[in-house]
């Protein structure tokens, strides 16, 4: 009788074992496994990544050797009217109280570096210097460009005057600039400065600035071009040169400008690319060592399972 109760309760210990449920480890092999797919679409996500930053920095290449050529061209353009107007004296660009007029030059689209901030980061210290010297001066922005309106309506949005975007769509020519001339003049003012962006080579753009009297201010300083024939008439003729002057220093510094925003997109496709080759090299590492983890890891099951049997 003590034997048959013996093995009776050790029955029902089995019985109720075998119902309990068993408690199996999820985090080994299941983890992993969403792991390493994860990060397969990581590897997939770079490398997509990298072929659209090559094609970019490719396009924007091409697109740097022709405005570089139109950069240099626009510089002979205006050559000549600037060495015959720069017999005017420059002690009234820096005087007190003055009305002044600033038109920043910056792009259309993104992805170029800090081509747009460098130039913005100049003009507002500038404004911020003579805010603090000159507090009864009155300064209104006329900004060319997207992204510089994005960035100035935030900095200074009271004085933004004139947007003129998409300028850059098509390459630039002097009917463009002569347009915008004809907006920006209608302004009332004694000095206007340019900031725009100096292409220097393809590493190097320096943010920087060219400042202009009014066309009244012309007028009045008019006698001493007295050395020259004029006809009909003297202030006739200064203010149509003057047209000409701004409009083609204009033309030349938007042309200057989109060279380098295209040399500053290059190179930082450039660096984005390299980024991305590297991002492909470390996660190609973390994807063969998570796979290897898990060939190991069901090796040792296998191999355990083989020996329990034994």
């Amino acid at each position: 009788d003590q034997s048959n109760k013996t093995m009776l309760s050790v029955a029902l210990n089995r019985s109720s074992s075998a119902l309990r449920p068993s408690v199996v480890p999820v985090y080994s092999t299941q983890l992993r496994f969403a792991s390493l797919k994860k990060t397969k679409q990581r590897i997939v996500a770079s490398k997509n990544i990298e072929k659209i930053t090559k094609a970019m920095k490719n396009v924007s290449s091409a697109k740097m050797k022709a405005a570089e050529a139109e950069a240099k061209s626009s510089q002979n353009f205006s050559l000549g009217i600037n060495t015959y107007l720069s017999a005017l004296p420059s002690e009234g660009l820096s005087a007190t109280n003055q009305t002044r007029v600033v038109v920043p030059i910056t792009s259309d689209r993104g992805l170029c570096g800090a081509v747009n901030s460098n130039l913005v980061r100049l003009l507002s210290a500038d404004l911020k210097k003579q805010d603090a010297e000159q507090p009864g001066h009155k300064t209104t922005i006329s900004v060319i460009g997207v992204k510089g309106k994005d960035q100035l309506l935030r900095l200074q949005g009271p004085r933004l005057n004139y947007v003129f975007d998409e300028v850059q769509k098509k390459p630039i020519s002097f009917a463009q600039a002569c347009a915008i001339t004809d907006e920006i003049l209608h302004q009332d003012f004694d000095v206007l400065t340019i900031y725009y962006t100096k292409f220097v080579n393809t590493g190097t753009q320096v943010p920087s600035r060219l400042s202009f009297y009014s066309p009244k201010k012309v007028q009045e300083l008019a006698e001493s071009l007295d050395e020259y024939e004029c006809e009909p008439d003297k202030n006739e003729i200064m203010e149509a040169l003057y047209s000409f002057y701004f409009a083609s220093n204009l033309y030349s510094c938007i042309a200057t400008t989109i060279a380098s925003e295209q040399a500053s997109r290059m190179v930082a496709m450039d660096g984005a690319s390299r980024n991305a080759k590297d991002m492909i090299k470390k996660l190609t590492i973390l994807f063969n060592r998570t796979r290897q983890s898990i060939i190991t890891g069901q090796l040792i099951e296998i191999t355990s399972a083989a020996e329990s049997l034994k």
